[in-house]
């Protein structure tokens, strides 16, 4: 009896340490990247304008939403993420006859999947680990115009198309109370892929710089931090 006994036990404790609850959670923050094939792109049309230009922007850090949906057990978690951003710049030059602008606006959808490694917690705040992966959609959007003695001279829009992939380790503080978790998060990502920038019309016509001659890729490689509050679904309030 006392054998059966201690047996039902051991499978009780089991199967509580396994218990699982679900969890969604929305993130936001900022994010930093290089984008330096466009940095080139920018300095490569500055080069060929006839007149003084000045970089306005130059692809900044800017903010990124990330909503997800995990199952946490006790010290591991696994779920799936959504996560989209943008950047961009601006090249402007303006003299007595006219003003040029040359804008390029790059956007990123991303869905992976991630982990995370819980460690113990002390006082309602715990620490957790996280890795994560998945694909990268990015689109490109330039418009260039020029006007000269109030005429149009130029007046063009392209858009392109790009597939990259990414790993993204990263390390998440936590704060528990009642049925949410307030979370700072901090990451890397790491863009992974030669997925050049294509015309959305043709895959086979590439975006090249020209005067380099080589296919341009986004460059999303970079830091991110943010902040997340997620809800565990089905968890009992503390009386």
């Amino acid at each position: 009896m006392k054998r059966h006994l201690l047996t039902l036990l051991i499978v009780a404790g089991s199967l509580n340490a396994w218990s699982q609850k679900p969890v969604i959670g929305f993130q936001t923050g900022l994010e930093f990247c290089g984008m330096s094939d466009l940095t080139d792109i920018n300095l490569t049309v500055k080069s060929t304008i006839p007149f003084d230009t000045k970089l306005l922007a130059d692809f900044p850090g800017y903010w990124y939403y990330q909503p997800m949906f995990k199952i946490a057990f006790e010290k591991f978690s696994a779920g799936i993420e959504y996560s989209f951003n943008s950047t961009g710049s601006r090249l402007s030059g303006t003299d007595y006859s006219g003003e040029y602008l040359f804008d390029m606006r790059v956007r990123k959808k991303s869905p992976g999947l991630f982990a995370e490694y819980s460690f113990p917690s002390q006082k309602g705040i715990s620490y957790r680990l996280v890795s994560g992966a998945g694909v990268m959609f990015s689109s490109l959007q330039i418009d260039e115009n020029l006007i000269v003695n109030d005429i149009q001279i130029i007046d063009d829009s392209y858009g392109f198309r790009s597939i990259n992939y990414y790993l993204q380790p990263g390390f998440k503080t936590i704060y528990a109370w009642n049925l949410f978790e307030f979370e700072i998060n901090s990451t890397f990502l790491f863009q992974i892929g030669r997925g050049a920038f294509h015309r959305e019309t043709d895959k086979n016509q590439l975006f090249v710089n020209q005067a380099t001659g080589r296919p341009v890729k986004p460059g999303w490689t970079g830091f991110k931090i943010g902040i997340s509050v997620n809800y565990i679904i089905g968890k009992s309030e503390p009386d």
